[in-house]
């Protein structure tokens, strides 16, 4: 069993985790100690158990409003779970615009980022200038999500099957509707669901051992997925408006929409932005929508690593340096005396006795 506690004495470690275990003993945990535990195990089981972390540098995507004590919270994490070399941050727009290469564009341009997901809708003005990405303004909305869709679909569900959540009332005494492990499975059949209707017209929604000889079963098609979420699909067009206009940036001054999260994998949200934005509509050919940002970051990741490559060859060039033109000092006649050859390694030293002819 697990339940939080608030200290609001103890700044960043404020919340702390209360484990009871099964004889009943209550031990109290910080939440970055927890969250250490979880990123330790997810290392161990990703690498292995013999990972060097200390030689390891991590690099996060963060929301545009990530503010600076959640990015010390993060620190202060990873160097509990032991990775020495520090923390990068690179913001969601950035990652999404790193995802879809846009940094590799020859001209300054605006492009718009749409990532909705499920826990937020978030859209951002992203700035191309000399192959730099630059983020102008965000906004995000955490009632447009995923998770809101999934809600309008499960009372849509519930509707549809009222008949036999009322049968099963009469006959037992029991509200189905009250029982949390079965609106969690219906909650997961409606997510899988949504996940169909991306690619198909038409899907069944079905869950299992409701009872011994019965069970909920649903015909759902795309069309009527689109009517019960149409809402939700609106405010991503109101949200980027607002975007543009708290900017004073035109719809035509918009070269690229990129898009990321899974609820854009939706043909009906990919059509409103198309409806607004035209022919400016980026899709990811070979990687799914939810994949993005985290794509982005394993580019900034390769994009790092070949600095760090860079830096150092480098230093080995300057090591290697040769002299560009011979050194010498004028002698009898007017000519010049070679000291030290073109083409000569760097650092060097050479010396030589020389008289006065007066």
């Amino acid at each position: 069993m697990l339940w939080l506690e608030r200290d609001a004495s103890q700044g960043q470690d404020a919340i702390s985790v209360l484990c009871k275990d099964e004889r009943g003993m209550i031990e109290k945990i910080s939440l970055k100690d927890l969250t250490a535990m979880l990123v330790t195990e997810l290392l161990s089981s990703a690498m292995g158990e013999e990972v060097q972390k200390e030689q390891l540098t991590a690099v996060m995507a963060v929301p545009e409003l990530f503010n600076d004590m959640q990015k010390e919270f993060l620190q202060d994490v990873l160097k509990r779970c032991g990775i020495a070399q520090g923390v990068e941050f690179v913001t969601e727009p950035v990652a999404i615009g790193k995802a879809y290469g846009y940094e590799r564009k020859a001209h300054r341009r605006l492009a718009l980022t749409v990532n909705f997901g499920a826990m937020a809708l978030r859209v951002s003005l992203l700035k191309l200038e000399d192959h730099e990405l630059q983020v102008l303004d965000s906004l995000q909305d955490f009632k447009t999500s995923g998770r809101e869709m999934d809600k309008v679909r499960l009372t849509a569900y519930e509707t549809a099957s009222k008949v036999l959540f009322a049968e099963y009332q009469a006959c037992h005494g029991v509200d189905l509707r009250d029982d949390k492990e079965l609106m969690f499975r219906v909650l997961v059949a409606c997510d899988d669901a949504k996940r169909v209707l991306c690619s198909e017209e038409q899907t069944t929604i079905e869950v299992d051992q409701v009872d011994k000889a019965r069970r909920l079963k649903v015909h759902m098609t795309r069309q009527k997925m689109e009517e019960l979420c149409e809402d939700i699909y609106d405010r991503v067009l109101a949200l980027s408006s607002q975007l543009l206009g708290d900017n004073s940036v035109r719809q035509e001054s918009i070269a690229d929409v990129l898009v990321a999260g899974g609820c854009c994998e939706i043909k009906a949200v990919q059509d409103k932005l198309r409806s607004m934005f035209r022919s400016q509509l980026n899709l990811p050919a070979a990687m799914p929508m939810d994949h993005v940002v985290l794509e982005g970051v394993c580019a900034h990741m390769q994009q790092l690593e070949e600095r760090r490559s860079r830096a150092e060859k480098g230093r080995e060039e300057r090591e290697e340096a040769a002299v560009s033109l011979s050194i010498g000092i004028e002698v009898q006649g007017g000519i010049m005396h070679k000291l030290i050859q073109r083409g000569t390694s760097l650092p060097c030293h050479r010396s030589e006795d020389f008289s006065s002819g007066y």
